[in-house]
């Protein structure tokens, strides 16, 4: 088969696992690291409706939860787990080869089904030909290496934000829910206590370029702030919103009941509370080996804390940049004055959150590397930026 490339080409099943990796997030901006999707590809697509509601109720957990379960859920059945995906706070996009269409679509139906069952969340869900995106917005895919066991797509070209605009705005192609015991959800965690912010500020940031312009103009202003970031005095350097040391396990069973209804797709009955129990024993248990630094034949969980760190998932790009940082009180001010100034010269629109910590929920397939944690600020940071970006966008 013919590798694809940026105008077009022949359907390659391994498309995303040739992809030239680049391993400064920075670069995402270089044009050479992008590849169009191919056409018989098929985008997979979930949003939380009326996900700003839930977060006014405290449900911060629910949405992340929820926002994760369909990316768990695809990787737990498809060939591959090399696949593009991007976690938005209260949804996700997913990018499967046209052989994995039965799977993507009982995954995304059994998503939305044990999100109304078990939390009264409407989920909407659809799957999207690339032939139909890619007739009107290219979908780039480029990947970015966050780490030696994790991989992340990055996607350009307004293929995604049409893939997006489509499910708001198309009801006629939504997925009607659907129960499905076949699929399994194994692996979705979520066993941390909100993080406190290293420099007292977890910062939650979307931003989107203004104006009908080149794509290259449009990723250059995303080039600007990060060179904007790393001029920011700063100490430490670092404004990675996770550190080893705020790390604290959930340790009251209650907070293990939401997992536990979502990979068992159960309200409180027998199954529950044992899977409940199980789960909060196994959490015990490793806060004893992580503080030992046990080694075993499978594990070593003198690491595991490091890992995830690097295995956590708190930048992306899917036409527009998100990012969850920690930062001080002065910074946070000068990052929102830099914002503003670049709205009202018509360069970008944007949304911030701040909290004083940050949610991990994780997708754990061996606790020896291979795990990847979705961060987001605490108080629904995505979602509530996301609400403040698209009033500027209305406007």
């Amino acid at each position: 088969m013919m590798e694809t490339d940026v105008i077009g080409g022949e359907s390659d099943l391994n498309f995303y696992q040739k992809l030239e990796a680049f391993h400064q997030f920075e670069l995402l901006t270089d044009s050479v690291y992008y590849k169009k999707l191919p056409d018989d590809w098929l985008v997979g697509v979930a949003d939380i409706q009326n996900s700003t509601e839930l977060l006014t109720q405290g449900n911060y957990r629910i949405v992340n939860i929820v926002g994760v379960s369909a990316i768990v859920g695809m990787l737990n059945h498809h060939t591959s787990d090399e696949i593009p995906f991007v976690f938005g706070g209260d949804g996700c996009l997913i990018a499967v080869p046209k052989t994995s269409k039965n799977i993507l679509t009982a995954v995304l139906k059994a998503t939305a089904y044990r999100a109304k069952k078990q939390f009264g969340v409407h989920l909407r869900t659809a799957v999207y030909s690339a032939r139909d995106i890619n007739a009107q917005k290219p979908l780039l895919v480029a990947k970015y290496q966050v780490s030696d066991n994790y991989s992340q797509a990055i996607l350009s070209g307004g293929g995604a934000d049409l893939a997006e605009k489509w499910l708001k705005s198309k009801p006629e192609t939504l997925l009607e829910p659907g129960d499905s015991d076949e699929v399994s959800f194994n692996g979705l965690e979520c066993r941390w206590k909100p993080v406190k912010s290293p420099s007292g500020i977890t910062l939650t940031i979307l931003l989107k370029a203004q104006g009908d312009r080149p794509e290259k103009e449009q990723l250059n202003e995303y080039q600007d702030f990060f060179s904007y970031l790393n001029d920011l005095p700063s100490v430490p350097k670092d404004r990675h919103p996770i550190r080893e040391d705020q790390m604290q396990s959930e340790i009251g069973l209650i907070n293990y009941k939401t997992e536990v209804e979502v990979r068992t797709g159960q309200s409180l009955n027998f199954e529950v509370v044992l899977q409940t129990l199980k789960s909060w024993a196994l959490t015990m248990i490793g806060i004893v080996m992580m503080k030992r630094g046990t080694k075993t034949s499978e594990t070593d969980w003198s690491v595991y804390k490091s890992d995830l760190v690097k295995n956590a998932d708190i930048r992306k790009f899917d036409d527009m940049l998100r990012m969850v940082i920690s930062c001080t009180e002065e910074q946070e001010k000068r990052i929102e004055h830099y914002l503003e100034s670049k709205r009202k010269m018509g360069k970008l629109n944007y949304g911030v959150h701040s909290s004083d910590s940050a949610l991990i929920t994780c997708m754990v397939f061996k606790y020896h590397k291979k795990h990847i944690h979705f961060v987001d600020g605490n108080d629904g940071g995505y979602t509530s930026a996301a609400a403040m970006l698209k009033k500027q966008l209305k406007n």
